[in-house]
């Protein structure tokens, strides 16, 4: 039995932070102009984004209770889904 890896999508070519997944979404924070992404897991298509403000170099999303929270700056902001 042999085991390996396919790539079945490729995100949007920007600095990306570190990716979370929560059920079937992607969520990453664009490091570049502080913008949240949400991309559906099985095919990569786009289905949230956001403006936040900018961000720093590793920041990372986070979820609770149906909520994705992201620190921008001096605030944090967060979106209900």
């Amino acid at each position: 039995m042999s085991s390996s890896f396919s790539l079945l999508w490729k995100g949007p070519g920007f600095p990306a932070g570190p990716p979370i997944v929560t059920g079937d979404i992607v969520w990453v924070v664009d490091t570049s102009n502080g913008r949240l992404h949400g991309f559906e897991a099985k095919t990569g298509t786009e289905v949230f984004s956001a403006q936040t403000g900018p961000v720093t170099m590793f920041t990372t999303p986070s979820t609770a209770s149906g909520w994705v929270i992201v620190a921008a700056g001096n605030k944090v902001y967060a979106f209900h889904l």
